[in-house]
């Protein structure tokens, strides 16, 4: 049992489960020369990547090319009334989230604002960042964003807006050991148009010489 798990901690959490090589288990009549521990992450890992719209930020240009004409910065990004704290019990082969306590998850650029270009930006970092398995069934449970705009030529006009997205209607849950990208598109109009493009269970990776999954 892992008690009151803070995930805004982001250190990654990984339970493995052992029957010995022939099934008989560690404590078994037959005693296994090794044991295989297969580790499975048991959170969930979420990044977003943000886009602007080609057709609304740039415009033709006489030799064929494309002038950008606005521009967007994100100041703060993350995610209000999730689940931040949660009890991790781990039994026979299966592991039970509960005894959630909820909060957000805020990454601050606010000094350093990240431009929102036409090319792969992850807003998370490289890693993504590291949530609890839940369910996103209510309303207020939320993708919050918050952008800076200079749009139509970066003419001295400064848009500030706060982005509220409904996690609810883009997906139902987070399940552990899953990686789950969202893809938003900005355009001039002050709208974000996000989905999921991709679910996939984390990629495998070696550390000291476990082979985790």
């Amino acid at each position: 049992t892992v008690p009151a798990f803070d995930v805004t901690t982001q250190n990654d959490l990984l339970v493995a489960f052992n029957n010995g090589p022939d099934g008989s288990g560690i404590n078994g009549l037959t005693h296994p020369d090794y044991v295989t521990l297969d580790f499975k992450h048991v959170l969930s890992n979420v990044q977003l990547r943000l886009t602007l719209d080609e057709d609304d930020f740039f415009e033709p240009t006489e030799d064929g090319g494309k002038r950008q004409v606005g521009y967007a910065y994100v100041s703060i990004v993350g995610f209000n009334n999730i689940s931040t704290t949660g009890t991790l019990t781990a039994s026979g082969s299966s592991v039970q989230w509960g005894s959630y306590g909820n909060g957000q998850m805020r990454l601050n650029y606010t000094d350093n604002p990240l431009q929102v270009t036409l090319e792969r930006q992850d807003f998370f970092g490289e890693d993504g960042l590291l949530v609890l398995p839940q369910e996103l069934a209510e309303a207020d449970v939320e993708l919050f964003m918050q952008v800076v705009i200079y749009p139509l030529g970066h003419a001295g006009e400064r848009i500030t807006k706060d982005f509220h997205i409904p996690l609810n209607s883009v997906m139902t849950e987070w399940e552990p050991n899953k990686k789950y990208l969202f893809v938003g598109v900005l355009t001039q109009e002050l709208v974000i148009d996000f989905s999921v493009t991709q679910v996939i269970d984390w990629m495998d990776d070696t550390l000291g010489g476990f082979i985790v999954n």
